[in-house]
């Protein structure tokens, strides 16, 4: 849903100015990259929700071989996704496909956290070592999100550029025939 909401934000980036928007709607990036940071913020959250209730319950885990089996080939081709995003967003200094990337590297470490998890359950016997890899993979799903939102923020407010990075700039101007 999040990916199907970046296309059109994409292609909204990408439209030409026009008499309502002299500048373009490349800010709208910003909206999507905080919309996208938010639901992988909320995401984070619920797996924190998730992983303390199964501690508090005692819940079990299912079977972990057939877990392991599954996540084999769901991770290697959320790799790729993300192998392919990052590309992109290199190529296009896309904030939004940027977000987008990190969407999918928080399901990279989601999945190995769980296969990591299903491993060391099958072969520990402990079933609370799946909350616990879950509460940190979370936890840098918050923080990665918190930062991709506050990028997203800072395009629609225009930051300024550091204050370095102005003096270069001013000084090179200054000395420009």
């Amino acid at each position: 849903m999040v990916s199907v909401v970046n296309l059109f934000v994409v292609r909204i980036a990408g439209a030409e100015p026009d008499d309502d928007h002299n500048y373009g709607h490349a800010k709208v990036e910003g909206l999507g990259a905080m919309f996208e940071g938010g639901f992988v913020f909320a995401s984070g959250v619920f797996i924190v929700y998730e992983a303390v209730h199964k501690l508090i319950v005692g819940e079990e885990s299912h079977d972990s071989v057939l877990g392991i089996v599954t996540m084999l080939p769901l991770l290697a081709i959320t790799i790729a996704t993300v192998q392919h995003l990052r590309k992109v967003a290199k190529e296009t200094g896309s904030l939004v496909v940027r977000s987008d990337a990190l969407h999918y590297t928080t399901d990279v470490w989601v999945n190995v956290g769980v296969l990591v998890s299903l491993v060391l359950v099958h072969l520990t016997g402990l079933p609370v070592i799946d909350s616990i890899v879950s509460i940190v993979i979370a936890l840098s799903m918050l923080r990665a999100s918190a930062h991709i939102v506050r990028e997203g923020l800072d395009m629609l407010m225009d930051k300024a550029l550091p204050t370095e990075v102005v003096a270069a700039v001013v000084y090179a101007n200054s000395r420009m025939p």
